[in-house]
C-alpha cells in the first residue's frame, strides 16, 4: 500500500475526527522547548489588514484561531474549511464566533469565485493533497491580486530522532520516514510554489522536544498507525514492551530529546 501522506484513503481515516491530531498536538504542547507556541508564532508571521477576508484550508481542530481569538479583528471575515466533517465539528465547538464560517472543502476544488480572499492559509496540510498543482492553481484563483498565501510544513529531518528510537526497539517497524512520505516540505516547497506565487520566502520556527513522560509519546506514535505497519506490530505484549522501553530510557536519561524542524512559506499571488 502507498503510505505517503497524500494517500486519500489513509488521510481520510487519519482525520475522520480530531483524536489523532489531538494526540500529536498534546505532545508538542506539553514538551516543546519553545514555550511561545507554534500557533502564536504562526499568527505573528501573518500580515492582516482591516476588513480582510481569510480562507483557511485544512483548518483541522481550529487551534490556530482558538489560540489567537483575542487578536482577530472585529471586521474580519474568516472561512475555515476542512475535508473532514469530524474536524470541522471540533473546530465549530472550539470557536463560537460570528466572524467565522465553517465549510467542508476539497483544496483541489475550492467553491469560491476568483479574487474572493485577501489571505489563504494552509497550515501543515499541503502534503496531504493528492494533486498539489491543482490545489495551488485553485488557491491562486480565489486569492486577490497580490493576496498573501501562507503555507506551513516541516523539514525532512523533523522528528527524525523518533524514528531512530522506534527502530532501535524493533527494526521491523516501518515508522513513517518523512523524507520518503512527505511531498511538500521546507526543502522542496518553493519548487512547487514558484509557478503560482511570487516573493516567496521561508521562515523557520526554532523548537525541539524534551519528553519526560512515556504515555504521551506512545500516543503520538500510535496516532500515525495508518502510515506504515505500526498497527500490526505495536499491539498486546509488544505494545507493553514498547512502553517499558520508553519508560526505561526516560528513567535512565531523565528525558528523551527529539529535534524538530517546522516553518512557514510566505508568498504573494502572481495573478
Amino acid at each position: 500500500m502507498n503510505h505517503k501522506l497524500n494517500n486519500n484513503i489513509l488521510v481520510k481515516e487519519q482525520y475522520k475526527d480530531s483524536k489523532n491530531l489531538d494526540a500529536r498536538s498534546y505532545l508538542h504542547a506539553k514538551f516543546s522547548t519553545n514555550n511561545y507556541g507554534w500557533m502564536n508564532w504562526l499568527f505573528d508571521n501573518m500580515s492582516f489588514k482591516s476588513g480582510c477576508k481569510i480562507l483557511e484550508l485544512g483548518c483541522g481542530n481550529g487551534e490556530l484561531w482558538k489560540s489567537n481569538l483575542h487578536r482577530v479583528g472585529s471586521d474580519w471575515e474568516i472561512v475555515l474549511t476542512d475535508f473532514s466533517e469530524g474536524m470541522l465539528e471540533t473546530a465549530r465547538n472550539k470557536i463560537k464566533d460570528d466572524r467565522f464560517k465553517f465549510l467542508a472543502v476539497d483544496a483541489q476544488d475550492i467553491p469560491f469565485a476568483e479574487n474572493s480572499f485577501d489571505i489563504v492559509i494552509a497550515n501543515h496540510m499541503l502534503y496531504h493533497v493528492p494533486d498539489r498543482k491543482r490545489a495551488m492553481s485553485e488557491i491562486s484563483r480565489v486569492l486577490k491580486s497580490e493576496g498573501s498565501f501562507y503555507a506551513s510544513t516541516t523539514g525532512i529531518k523533523n522528528m527524525a530522532g523518533l524514528r531512530e528510537l522506534i527502530n532501535r526497539f524493533d527494526s521491523r517497524i516501518n515508522y513513517p520516514n518523512r523524507a520518503e512520505i512527505i511531498g511538500f516540505n521546507l526543502e522542496n516547497g518553493i519548487n512547487e510554489l514558484i509557478e503560482f506565487f511570487d516573493d516567496i520566502r521561508v521562515v523557520r520556527y526554532e523548537d525541539s522536544l524534551v519528553i519526560t513522560e512515556a504515555e504521551p509519546l506512545i500516543n503520538y506514535v500510535l496516532s500515525l498507525k495508518e502510515f506504515g505497519n505500526i498497527a500490526t506490530i505495536l499491539i498486546d505484549d509488544k505494545l507493553k514492551d514498547f512502553k517499558k522501553y520508553i519508560e526505561d530510557i526516560i528513567k535512565e536519561n531523565g528525558s528523551i530529546y527529539i529535534t524538530k524542524d517546522a516553518g512557514l512559506f510566505i508568498a504573494k499571488n502572481k495573478r
